[in-house]
């Protein structure tokens, strides 16, 4: 008995390993995670989500570090965002570093029982300036979102922009010319 169809099968299993290798070497996207408003400006105070998109169905926990320009800008709040406090079930979120700033912010986030889906708000950050007229890049240093196996959820941070206003002039003027532009 001959087989001739063994090139035929050993070619067509080669071509199939070579798709297979194709399909995993494309890049996964993940989901968006964005900084709103981006770009920011921030004269006094200035608060800043960090929202997931839609394509985040089964949210269940996250941890985050988000870096900024400790010169330029400073946290002085950080807080659970609105898509974690409206669920359904107790939520936890801790804020880290919040003893030790540095240049960063670490979160850790949950809900307790339940899912959340996207688009919202995760985490909700307030800054104040700490130098007029500059600007800081606010990115993900690093990160991690699950689902509710316990599964990563793929994502893609994108960056945003800190920009502070320009500080205000003050002009020294000898009382009796202040005096003057009254009477």
């Amino acid at each position: 008995m001959r087989y001739e169809h063994r090139p035929r099968v050993a070619s067509c299993t080669f071509l199939l390993a070579c798709l297979f290798v194709a399909a995993a070497a494309v890049p996964v996207s993940g989901a968006d995670v964005t900084f709103d408003p981006n770009p920011a400006f921030v004269c006094d105070t200035l608060t800043v989500d960090v929202n997931i998109d839609a394509s985040v169905t089964d949210l269940r926990g996250f941890t985050f570090v988000f870096e900024f320009d400790p010169t330029v800008v400073a946290p002085i709040a950080v807080v659970a965002g609105p898509l974690e406090t409206g669920a359904p079930c107790p939520s936890f979120f801790t804020w880290v570093n919040s003893a030790a700033i540095g240049d960063s912010i670490y979160v850790d986030g949950a809900t307790l029982g339940c899912s959340v889906a996207g688009p919202g708000s995760i985490v909700r950050m307030t800054f104040v300036t700490v130098t007029h007229a500059a600007s800081s890049a606010l990115t993900c240093r690093s990160g991690s979102m699950r689902d509710a196996l316990n599964q990563p959820i793929p994502y893609v941070c994108h960056p945003g922009v800190v920009e502070t206003c320009p500080g205000i002039g003050v002009e020294r003027q000898l009382w009796q010319s202040v005096k003057y532009l009254y009477r």
